[in-house]
């Protein structure tokens, strides 16, 4: 239980005390970028009809998901998975939202994008 949150020790040791449980804050970072991204997906689908984004969406989110998972478990791999197909989400929406600046999905992908690839490189050198 030494990992979990001391409210001085914050960013420190990333993670969150709940009741009896301790969640690291990477895997609750890394969780919510895969659920937006798996419901990118879906809305992709919906609102365009769009196959590809469905089926991308589904992989890439479930990839972030099973990330998220492998952290929790103290597997190096799913710190190391996060980052890639974080990375590779970035570089998917990036060049897009330099040549229209659209919230959804490209700024929102994007800066989540960046904030997981954050927290999971300084969580990976803790």
């Amino acid at each position: 239980m030494d990992r979990c949150w001391n409210p001085n020790h914050f960013c420190q040791n990333l993670a969150i005390e709940f009741k009896e449980t301790c969640v690291d804050f990477p895997v609750i970072v890394t969780a919510i970028f895969g659920v937006f991204v798996v419901f990118g997906g879906v809305m992709g689908y919906v609102k365009a009809q769009s196959k590809a984004s469905l089926i991308a969406g589904s992989i890439t989110g479930g990839l972030l998901l099973l990330s998220a998972f492998l952290i929790a478990k103290g597997i190096t791999a799913g710190a190391i998975l996060g980052i890639v197909v974080s990375l590779l989400l970035i570089g998917q929406f990036g060049p897009s939202l330099l040549k229209k600046v659209k919230v959804m999905p490209n700024l929102l992908v994007v800066v989540l994008g960046l904030i997981t690839v954050g927290v999971l490189v300084f969580s990976f050198f803790q």
